[in-house]
């Protein structure tokens, strides 16, 4: 989904809330063969669950009502449930460089895809996502 807006206002006001922040304020990606995972969300979120905010408090209990008040406004996009179909063209990007996914996948020689200037090759069902 893409994240329209996040107003963190009423987070930031809480007692006992120390700091509030988002993708935009810590843009940092991480991850096991490619740093491609945002620690926290950026202009979209890729899966249920995907981290948008963080908050720091005095206390546990301070951070989770704090976390409570953060409104976050979505647009729903298409969404992926395996890597053939996200493979397609059309689909919806999950990252903004899909050449450098493409790029990995290549070096494993399982799949080339559309986003390539060559014909898609897939070798196998890739639905435990390793080669």
């Amino acid at each position: 989904a893409k994240i329209v807006s996040i107003d963190t206002s009423a987070a930031e006001q809480y007692p006992g809330v120390k700091a509030v922040v988002t993708g935009k304020e810590y843009p940092r990606a991480v991850g096991l063969y490619l740093a491609d995972r945002p620690i926290y969300a950026v202009d979209k979120v890729r899966f249920v669950g995907e981290p948008v905010a963080g908050v720091a408090a005095d206390t546990l209990q301070a951070a989770r009502e704090a976390i409570r008040l953060i409104k976050v406004e979505y647009e729903e996009l298409p969404g992926i449930f395996d890597p053939v179909s996200g493979a397609k063209k059309g689909a919806t990007l999950l990252h903004k460089e899909p050449d450098t996914a493409d790029l990995w996948w290549q070096g494993q020689d399982c799949v080339k895809t559309e986003n390539n200037a060559e014909d898609t090759v897939i070798h196998e069902n890739l639905s435990n996502y390793s080669c």
